[in-house]
């Protein structure tokens, strides 16, 4: 996926977005951080082709995105929303979870499948018979990630995945995440949760609809110049005083282990 000279905004209002452009390699992940307003939300629109750009392009390959029919942008990238209340629609999981890979015309075999592994893996076995709209909140984000997850397309697009999870819901994210790693499939996910975007292979950073930054998580955190909000590890090793940087518990255990096995620590 490739993003060219992106500038879009709403109405007579000033663009939410101005000139953005990066490129993903295929089976890569990239966080997209920034405060509110920062045009998160509207550059994942853009990336799915429910938002037209007011200059700029988007291509799948060597494709524009705009040249896409819908429902052959549907094979290419997925979405996941901030609120799963503006995804779901029917009043049976199972239902739900079926419907767009039953419009696209798949085997039921094939659906079956996809639907018996997305729930197993997103926690939601126990609801397939239920009426999503009777579930939590943190529960029917999970629903609509299992959707998504069926789709089995080759850009994954999450919106705030983490929000409303509780420590097992995040969990689960995570093996998610991993999972559409080893099938190949590029992921794009806004967040505001600094832990997740340190595990991603690259970040973009931005600020009133500008590109402030675009790289390595590593190395964007410890760029004083950015002020981002940082991860715990990173933070904990800074306050113990650590000289590396540290992103995992890991990081933090190696960095302590000679301190600790001379006793100065």
């Amino acid at each position: 996926m490739r993003v060219d000279n992106l500038t879009c905004g709403y109405g007579d209002g000033a663009p939410v977005l101005r000139e953005v452009s990066f490129a993903l390699e295929a089976g890569t992940s990239l966080a997209v951080v920034g405060p509110n307003g920062s045009g998160k939300s509207t550059l994942l629109r853009l990336l799915a082709g429910l938002l037209s750009p007011q200059k700029g392009t988007v291509f799948v390959g060597d494709c524009p995105m705009a040249s896409l029919r819908p429902s052959r942008r549907t094979r290419h990238v997925s979405i996941l929303f901030q609120n799963p209340d503006d995804q779901i629609f029917a009043s049976r999981v199972s239902d739900e979870l079926r419907f767009a890979l039953s419009l696209a015309g798949l085997a039921p075999d094939v659906i079956e499948k996809r639907m018996a592994h997305a729930a197993s893996l997103c926690g939601i076995k126990g609801d397939l018979e239920s009426n999503p709209h009777d579930l939590s909140r943190a529960r029917r984000k999970r629903v609509c990630l299992a959707s998504v997850l069926m789709m089995e397309t080759p850009l994954v697009l999450l919106d705030e995945p983490l929000s409303g999870q509780d420590a097992a819901g995040r969990q689960m994210v995570m093996q998610v995440m991993d999972a559409l790693g080893a099938r190949g499939s590029s992921v794009v996910a806004v967040t505001h949760d600094m832990n997740l975007a340190a595990s991603f292979d690259s970040m973009l950073v931005l600020g009133s609809g500008h590109v402030r930054a675009l790289g390595d998580p590593r190395s964007l955190f410890s760029d004083p110049s950015l002020d981002l909000p940082l991860p715990d590890a990173l933070a904990l090793g800074r306050r113990l005083g650590l000289q590396r940087p540290c992103f995992t518990e890991n990081d933090i255990f190696d960095a302590l282990r000679p301190s600790v096995a001379s006793g100065r620590f």
